[in-house]
């Protein structure tokens, strides 16, 4: 970059906040418990969600990664941060795969 003239862009001021707790839900029950290996594909789906601050606003991203073979299984792009951008993810990833039944979705 510093041959090329080229700078990074420090951060902007724009902030989201992507966690936003419901203290009347109970939590989910941990069913991986740290357990990042996988036996065959489809077995273990690890997910996250996460945003891109661009010129036209922020851009949220939803996606998923197979354990076993660490690729991308699904994913799901909008503008808004809302459940059904994470159900956009999943129903991508089980349109792609065979997952069988006890697939963990963590």
């Amino acid at each position: 970059m510093r041959v090329a003239g080229l700078q990074g862009r420090g951060w902007s001021r724009r902030r989201s906040r992507t966690t936003v707790a419901d203290l009347s839900q109970q939590a989910a029950v941990n069913r991986l418990n740290r357990d990042f290996a996988a036996q065959q594909p489809n077995e273990k789906w690890l997910t996250d969600f996460t945003y891109f601050d661009t010129r036209e606003g922020l851009l949220y991203l939803a996606g998923g990664l197979d354990v076993f073979s660490r690729q991308p299984v699904g994913r799901a792009v909008a503008d808004y941060m809302r459940e059904d951008l994470v159900d956009e993810a999943l129903r991508l990833a089980l349109s792609r795969r065979q997952a069988a039944a006890g697939l963990v979705y963590h």
